[in-house]
């Protein structure tokens, strides 16, 4: 029984590192499925989170105010976890009366406006239909990934923002949130940028090039999904992960640079097309995970990988 058992998971862990060349959808009916389970390159860091966990909406009791608002009262602090209303135009509390007593807003969900407020664009994919948002003072922490799903948003005030030039930065300019303009065709990215957050440029459909600098270190998922015009992406040596789903539906990129420093990358990273060209040095921790993913994939007959698109460069 112990051999049949060790021998079971060794078939699991073998499946579970498939991981094909196309185009990987969000999960929406007749659509791709993720792997449950995903096992993280190795070697891999610890991917970036903001410093303010919060309890799983499974282990707590979730309410709905009669505007639309799912929420939880864990330990004094009142958690948004989510919008059901129908608002475009989106304004956060500042408090909500539970039990006839007054209790401020302080944390939200990473999900907590596109969560409930996702519709279907045919049969391909999630969109949030918010498109105004307000946030109010009462949050301190805007949590990692928070405007991942976001297609449609083209205002946000926040006290911890800082906009420039339509796209919405932490006040320090470290951490990259969003792009409000969605008419964008090229962007550098500031160098005082440390972390690319995800959906950061989702939906900027006619963006054709971006810049990333050397002071990144850690591109989120979904940060370009849905850039359907980008051409050319640059990214410097010096970013040390990339997230899930990052360029994922950029069917026209024709040129992508990965450096040597990137230790972690999403499997699901690139749609492939005929045009695309992933240069990188070879023997680098990315030109190796696409070699390995490649022979696990033939081995179970999956036809196009990574690495069929990869060009060495000194």
């Amino acid at each position: 029984m112990k051999k049949f058992l060790a021998v079971l998971l060794v078939c699991i862990s073998l499946i579970s590192l498939i991981a094909g060349c196309g185009e990987v959808v969000e999960g929406t009916p007749g659509a791709s499925v993720l792997p449950t389970i995903k096992p993280t390159p190795t070697p891999s860091p610890t991917p970036y989170r903001d410093p303010m966990p919060i309890p799983s909406p499974s282990k707590i009791s979730i309410q709905e105010s009669g505007e639309g608002w799912r929420y939880a009262l864990e330990k004094n602090q009142l958690i948004i976890y989510g919008y059901a209303g129908d608002l475009k135009s989106l304004t956060i509390p500042e408090t909500m009366s539970i039990g006839g007593s007054e209790f401020p807003v302080k944390v939200l969900d990473r999900l907590a406006i596109c969560d409930d407020t996702r519709v279907y664009v045919g049969d391909t994919r999630f969109v949030c239909k918010i498109e105004e948002l307000v946030i109010p003072d009462t949050i301190d922490v805007i949590p990692d990934g928070f405007f991942e799903r976001c297609d449609n948003l083209r205002s946000v005030s926040w006290k911890g923002f800082k906009i420039v030039n339509g796209v919405v930065f932490s006040k320090d300019m470290k951490t990259l949130y969003y792009c409000l303009d969605k008419d964008i065709t090229s962007y550098k990215i500031p160098s005082s940028v440390e972390v690319i957050d995800g959906g950061a440029f989702r939906s900027c459909t006619k963006l054709t090039s971006i810049e990333i600098p050397s002071t990144v270190k850690v591109i989120n998922d979904y940060a370009f999904y849905n850039c359907a015009s980008l051409k050319t992406v640059d990214i410097k040596e010096g970013v040390e992960v990339i997230g899930d789903q990052v360029f994922t539906r950029g069917v026209n990129i024709e040129s992508i640079t990965i450096p040597e420093s990137v230790h972690a990358i999403g499997y699901y990273t690139l749609t492939c097309s005929p045009k695309l060209n992933i240069y990188l040095k070879k023997g680098c921790y990315v030109d190796q995970f696409f070699i390995s993913i490649a022979d696990d994939g033939n081995m179970w007959g999956v036809s196009a990988t990574y690495a069929e698109y990869v060009t060495y460069v000194d």
